[in-house]
């Protein structure tokens, strides 16, 4: 699973998920019945003020908390925690980036990687298999469409005899 992403200097809603001992989700959290902290890369905890528009609260014990473009202002990982009473504290870690540019570099080299890693060959491998499996399901067909005519003529062929009995 990666890990968000959010481009430095930016504001950014961020999710949070609440839930309670029995890991089942907690809803209906107002913004003044939590806490929530957060850390900068390389940075000590500080507490958040949460606004009444900050936080959002979404189905199921979802819920995104508004972090402002200041406390977004550093590059690097940026971990944030959250607490209301009759719920686990919920931790999150993001990547803040420089610029989106960097989130397309790496995910450009993710994806040179994994196409590195299937072969022409693979694929031509594939694609043949793929071709005589539906061969191979066209001739069953044929095979079938033929058989269900003939068991066509039977059944016409015997109702025919019924009816000719006295």
């Amino acid at each position: 699973m990666s890990i968000q992403q959010v481009q430095k200097d930016y504001a950014a809603q961020l999710v949070v998920r609440l839930f309670d001992v029995g890991s089942d989700p907690v809803t209906g959290v107002p913004y003044t019945a939590l806490t929530a902290s957060y850390k900068k890369q390389g940075g000590v905890w500080a507490t958040k003020s949460v606004l009444v528009s900050d936080w959002v609260e979404g189905p199921d014990g979802r819920y995104t908390l508004l972090f402002s473009s200041a406390e977004l202002d550093t590059e690097g990982r940026f971990t944030f925690r959250v607490s209301a009473s009759g719920a686990d504290t919920f931790t999150g870690d993001i990547d803040v980036v420089a610029d989106w540019a960097t989130v397309v570099d790496m995910l450009e080299a993710l994806l040179n990687g994994l196409v590195s890693k299937v072969s022409t060959q693979q694929i031509e491998t594939y694609k043949q298999q793929q071709d005589e499996d539906l061969q191979d399901l066209d001739a069953r067909y044929n095979r079938t469409t033929e058989q269900i005519t003939v068991l066509k003529t039977q059944i016409a062929t015997l109702t025919q005899k019924v009816a000719e009995l006295p």
